[in-house]
């Protein structure tokens, strides 16, 4: 018994020390908004799965419980300011339009509309460097306190405050993504070298298919889109024709999707 019982610790310990993401579950917000934080240490990403109303805006923002009412000016937030845009931002209060952030550091891998729900999905750096950025520490951060708001009404115009109940405070809480969550078949492709010239490389293993990659900037504007199934072992992705800088590269099949950075020299 004794045997079995350190067995079953070990394990568990072993998958913990492997377990490269933290995530929050997905969390209901106000009754017509969810939000789903990914922590990713391996590539020092945040992907974020917000849901709200197709018709008009909705906001998160994080580490603070400032009165959702105002919500305070100095909390980095996050907003669908449109049916295509969202926003990186601080939010003044009251009957007042949000202020979009000089750097826009969210990238939109997807978007899509069911019945009256938008699902979007983003993601940015764990860390932007950004002042105006809240910094997600993977070691330490094991709660976070976060404020929501979306129009009463259908409508993008923020002179329409949210009312008393489509604003709030939610507290949520990360935890190791463990078993086939965790070790998702995309997540062990490397994309090398990195940063580079503008000619980087997919290595996967050949029982790994891929359909899609895209590439896109910080600001979340596709650049490159490839349709096809690769079976080779490596893959070329030349954005040589691309200014300097950081990019977000969307690698997806029927089964999975991921979405790595990489930096152009």
């Amino acid at each position: 018994m004794k045997n079995l019982y350190f067995t079953i610790c070990l394990v568990a310990l072993t998958q913990l020390m492997h377990a490269q993401q933290k995530a929050t579950p997905v969390t209901t917000l106000g009754g017509v908004m969810t939000v789903r934080l990914i922590m990713d240490n391996t590539t020092s990403l945040l992907t974020m799965t917000l849901t709200g109303p197709t018709d008009r805006w909705f906001s998160v923002g994080f580490n603070t419980t400032a009165t959702p009412i105002k919500m305070n000016t100095t909390t980095d937030c996050v907003t669908m300011s449109s049916g295509t845009v969202l926003t990186d931002c601080k939010p003044l209060g009251g009957h007042n339009d949000i202020v979009a952030d000089p750097i826009q550091n969210w990238t939109i891998t997807s978007n899509t509309v069911v019945g009256t729900t938008r699902t979007v999905v983003a993601a940015r750096a764990l860390s932007t460097g950004d002042a105006n950025d809240y910094a997600f520490n993977y070691t330490t951060l094991t709660t976070l306190n976060m404020i929501w708001a979306y129009a009463p009404s259908a409508s993008y115009s923020f002179a329409l405050e949210h009312s008393g109940t489509t604003k709030g405070v939610k507290t949520v809480t990360f935890s190791p993504l463990l078993g086939t969550e965790d070790f998702a078949t995309l997540e062990k492709l490397k994309i090398y070298p990195n940063p580079s010239n503008g000619q980087f490389s997919i290595s996967k293993d050949n029982s790994i298919d891929i359909s899609d990659i895209r590439v896109y900037d910080t600001n979340a504007k596709l650049l490159k889109e490839i349709h096809t199934d690769y079976t080779s072992q490596d893959i070329s992705i030349d954005i040589s024709d691309l200014s300097s800088g950081l990019y977000f590269v969307e690698i997806s099949n029927a089964e999975d999707k991921v979405v790595k950075k990489i930096i152009k020299n």
